[in-house]
């Protein structure tokens, strides 16, 4: 399955945000009661600065990433298409793929798919997308296809990412532990058939409001955590539609 990420330069009705039958404050994302099945769950799963793939220091957590550098102005726009995974991770592991945007002084917020039983209590595929909106510099959430529009973090929770961010990431994440051997990244395969490996493509940005554009493989710079196991494999050769930037990542389960 293929989902992209993408944003309309126009004002979202905040009322059709908030789904049917739950109606909650402006500035807020509906929030599912917590159960005590869910904070059983919470003190084994993993602390948000563990998936920070550029300052995490959790030695347990693995990145194959791809970055675009900082320019001279910020970027306000992240845009691109990834297929959905459903590796296997097991108890006390995490497998999946997220897309950072990144300010300074630590701010950041990623979204993206992935597998956690001890965060949500299954072996299911999560996915979510984000977008800013230029209009009130606030991060928007949405899920699904069809970018449903869930809510915004606003501006005034970040010191660094109000007028936009200073750089972008795309790839894939895993938690491991000690004792058993990595998860697989992505689909588990790390060869070079487009079709058997996990992957982003259509990778857009915008700096200008009025500017979309696809970024160069000079502007990129590769993060690979274990890569005798992970890998990050660019440029990827498909056949696109429209202006395309593509890359695969991924890898099976081994030993780091």
């Amino acid at each position: 399955m293929i989902y992209e990420v993408k944003v309309e330069k126009k004002s979202i009705d905040s009322e059709n945000s908030r789904g049917s039958g739950i109606s909650c404050p402006d500035g807020t994302v509906p929030i599912r009661r917590t159960t005590k099945e869910d904070l059983i769950r919470q003190k084994s799963s993993v602390r948000p600065q563990d998936y920070d793939p550029f300052s995490s220091k959790d030695p347990n957590t693995y990145y194959a990433v791809l970055k675009l550098k900082k320019l001279d102005r910020p970027y306000i726009f992240a845009k691109g298409s990834l297929n959905c995974q459903n590796p296997k991770a097991d108890s006390g592991e995490a497998s999946g793929a997220q897309i950072w945007v990144y300010g300074g002084d630590g701010n950041y917020i990623s979204a993206g798919w992935m597998v956690n039983l001890d965060l949500y209590g299954d072996y299911l595929t999560r996915f979510t997308a984000f977008w800013k909106d230029q209009e009130t510099k606030n991060w928007w959430l949405a899920t699904g296809k069809d970018l449903v529009p869930i809510g915004h973090w606003p501006k005034e929770l970040f010191s660094h990412l109000g007028n936009g961010a200073s750089y972008i990431a795309y790839g894939g994440i895993t938690k491991a532990v000690p004792t058993r051997v990595t998860p697989p990244m992505g689909s588990g395969i790390a060869d070079s058939n487009f079709y058997h490996t996990a992957y982003f493509q259509h990778i857009q940005y915008k700096t200008d409001p009025n500017i979309l554009e696809t970024p160069l493989w000079s502007q990129t710079e590769i993060h690979v955590d274990c890569p005798n196991v992970y890998t990050v494999q660019h440029p990827c050769k498909i056949k696109p539609k429209g202006p395309n930037f593509a890359f695969m990542y991924g890898g099976t389960p081994g030993v780091c």
